[in-house]
């Protein structure tokens, strides 16, 4: 087997985008006060929330974009983060299961959740691009 990359679908990154539009509303205000000085009254602290809102958008859609999803001839690979990096690999033999969850939406648009159940009692759940093609790769690979 070759190695084989699964995408997030761009579904994954509506919570991000929802955060920062309604986030994105404040930072105008945001700057207006700090140029005014007048950070502290009521409009100023509701900037700064909606501000911290676009934020923590923006950091998710970062986390999001930096997930990497590699399965190769023996390991499937799992990496990602923003200030920090992290990594999971999991030998392909100890793999037990996979379960593909695609609601009517995710069917139509190509997308689902793939839950991967390891000998360790370990669960990863991905919510990726093509969840049907990765599994079947999986259980191809585990023969």
């Amino acid at each position: 087997m070759k190695s084989y990359q699964a995408k997030l679908h761009w579904i994954s990154y509506w919570k991000a985008g929802i955060l920062m539009i309604i986030g994105f509303i404040g930072v105008p205000f945001f700057i207006i006060g700090i140029m005014l000085g007048r950070l502290f009254d009521i409009l100023g602290i509701i900037s700064i929330i909606f501000t911290l809102i676009f934020l923590m958008g923006l950091f998710r859609f970062m986390y999001l974009k930096s997930i990497k999803i590699y399965l190769s001839d023996n390991y499937l690979t799992i990496s990602g983060g923003v200030l920090g990096k992290w990594c999971t690999n999991i030998e392909v033999e100890k793999i037990e299961g996979c379960f593909v969850n695609q609601s009517l939406l995710g069917l139509k648009l190509g997308f689902g959740t793939v839950q991967i159940y390891t000998q360790g009692g370990k669960e990863l759940s991905l919510y990726i691009k093509d969840p049907n093609k990765l599994t079947q790769l999986l259980k191809g690979g585990a023969k």
